[in-house]
C-alpha cells in the first residue's frame, strides 16, 4: 500500500504523507482519508490543515532538510495540527492567517532543533514543534492583544456543538472512543472519527486497534476520576491516550501480556497527566493539547530498555 501511493504526484504524496505522520503513519492514503474525514466535519479545517502541513513542508525544503523525510511527510504534520489549532483558538481573521503561515514554519524550525536534541536518546520530537509553536503564538497574540477565544482551556472550547451538551451517561463508551480520536484532529465528530479509524485500518491494524482501544480506555479511565461529563461525551480524555497507545504499540516487536501491560500503564499515566494538565492550565487559560501524550511517551520509551531487562532477568529466573 505504501509502495502504490507512489503513483500520487510528489506534492499530494508528501501533503498525505504529512497528515497520516500526526497518527504515526507513513502512508499517503491514510492522511488522504483523514483530510477527507477533517473536511466533512469542517471545510474551513480541512483547508487549514492543507495550508499548514504544505508551509511547514514547504520551510523545510527551503531550509534544505532530508529529502526522504521530506517527502514521508515528516516536516509536514506539526504544520497540519498548528493550523486546526489556530481554527479552534483564534478568530478567524486575516491577521490569524498571517500567524497561521508563520507559526507553520516555525514548527519546521522546531522539529529541526528538537529532533537533533534528542537524536542521542533515540526519540523522536513527535507533535512537542506544534504545542510549542502554538503555545508562542498564543503569548505573542497576549502581548499584542490579538483577538482570540475567550476560553482555550484544552479542547473544551468546543463545548457550544449542541451534542456535547448531552451527559456521559447518555452516550455510549464507543462512541465517546470514536469522538476522541477525532479529537486527535481537534473535531468533534462522529463520522470523522470513524474515517480515522479506516485510515488508520488501511496504514496498519495493529494501529488501529491500539488508536481505538486506547480512546476507550482513556476515557474510562477519566470517567473514574470525575471529570465533567460534557468533556468526557466529547471524547477530550480519548485522542492523548489513543496517540500515546498507537507510540507504545510501534515501539514493541510483539503484543504479549507484559508488552499489553507496558501500554496500559502508559495509558493510565497519560490520563492522569492529562486530567492534572487541565487543572494547573485552566487558570492560566491554556490549551492541553498534546502535551500529556508527549511527555508521557516519552518519559516510556526512554524507561522502555529498563523494562526489557526486567523481563529477560525474569525470564531466566523462571527457566
Amino acid at each position: 500500500m505504501k509502495a502504490a501511493s507512489s503513483v500520487l504526484p510528489l506534492s499530494l504524496r508528501t501533503l498525505f504523507c504529512g497528515i497520516s505522520q500526526v497518527l504515526l503513519q507513513n502512508n499517503a492514503y491514510v492522511g488522504a482519508v483523514v483530510l477527507v474525514g477533517i473536511f466533512y466535519a469542517s471545510v474551513f479545517s480541512g483547508l487549514a490543515a492543507t495550508l499548514g502541513a504544505s508551509v511547514s513542508s514547504f520551510t523545510a525544503y527551503i531550509i534544505g532538510t532530508n529529502k526522504q523525510a521530506l517527502n514521508d511527510g515528516e516536516y509536514g504534520y506539526n504544520g497540519a495540527l498548528v493550523a486546526l489549532a489556530f481554527t479552534n483558538f483564534f478568530e478567524p481573521t486575516a491577521f490569524t492567517c498571517f500567524y497561521l503561515v508563520l507559526a507553520s514554519a516555525l514548527s519546521t524550525v522546531l522539529m529541526l532543533i528538537i529532533t537533533n536534541a534528542l537524536r542521542k536518546w533515540g526519540i523522536s520530537a513527535l507533535t512537542f514543534p506544534f504545542v510549542a509553536a502554538v503555545y508562542i503564538f498564543l503569548l505573542i497574540s497576549r502581548i499584542l492583544e490579538t483577538p482570540n477565544t475567550s476560553n482555550i482551556l484544552g479542547l473544551s472550547t468546543l463545548t457550544e456543538i449542541d451534542y456535547i451538551k448531552n451527559s456521559f451517561a447518555i452516550k455510549s463508551a464507543v462512541e465517546c472512543a470514536i469522538l476522541g480520536i477525532s479529537q486527535i484532529f481537534f473535531q468533534t465528530n462522529l463520522l470523522t472519527g470513524i474515517l480515522i479509524i479506516v485510515a488508520l485500518f488501511i496504514g496498519s491494524r495493529r494501529a488501529c486497534l491500539m488508536a481505538f482501544f486506547g480512546s476507550l480506555f482513556g476515557t474510562l479511565i477519566a470517567r473514574t476520576m470525575n471529570v465533567p461529563d460534557h468533556m468526557l461525551s466529547a471524547g477530550v480524555f480519548g485522542f492523548n491516550a489513543a496517540l500515546t497507545s498507537i507510540a507504545l504499540g510501534n515501539s514493541v516487536a510483539t503484543l504479549n501480556f507484559i508488552t499489553l501491560t507496558y501500554i496500559f500503564l502508559g495509558l493510565i499515566v497519560t490520563v492522569v497527566a492529562h486530567v492534572a494538565m487541565e487543572i494547573i492550565f485552566k487558570p492560566l487559560d491554556v490549551p492541553v493539547m498534546t502535551l500529556p501524550f508527549i511527555l508521557v511517551t516519552w518519559l516510556f520509551l526512554l524507561i522502555s530498555p529498563l523494562c526489557r531487562r526486567i523481563c529477560n532477568e525474569l525470564k531466566i529466573n523462571e527457566s
